[in-house]
């Protein structure tokens, strides 16, 4: 008979899910008409005075309301950019270890080198220099 549906944990969340639906165009649609309409009490016999303090309120709580939606705005981007920031750091992390990968592929692919040269010229049975760098140049007698 009644839906159960999983409530959001926060009031940020209720707030968005609220927004999400109407829009902040909307709701700065709708409230610009209700502070005209309160000034239209005037032609239903309010005093101006009274007219004021109800126009006051008003923007005050709606102020109030608008700094809320903001201050929740810029943390949830805060806790966005805060993923980012940890993709970035993963990022960084794993092309760190990408690197220390293929400095030890070079390592071994030179020691193969060095070997491979070594083994050559004691096949031909030519003499050997080293050159500095760990390989061999053939020197032929």
């Amino acid at each position: 008979m009644f839906k159960y549906t999983k409530l959001p944990a926060n009031y940020q969340e209720i707030s968005f899910q609220r927004i999400g639906r109407f829009g902040l165009v909307a709701f700065l649609t709708v409230h610009a008409f209700v502070l005209a309409g309160i000034f239209a009490f005037r032609y239903f016999g309010l005093a101006t005075d009274l007219i004021l303090v109800i126009a006051g309120a008003a923007i005050s709580l709606e102020a109030v309301y608008l700094s809320y939606f903001a201050m929740t705005r810029v943390n949830k981007t805060i806790e966005a950019l805060k993923e980012i920031e940890k993709g970035f750091v993963q990022f960084r992390e794993d092309a760190l270890e990408t690197d220390k990968v293929h400095r030890a592929l070079l390592y071994i692919g030179h020691q193969i080198k060095t070997i491979q040269t070594d083994l050559d010229g004691f096949k031909k049975g030519s003499t050997l220099k080293a050159s500095g760098n760990g390989h061999y140049k053939r020197i032929h007698s």
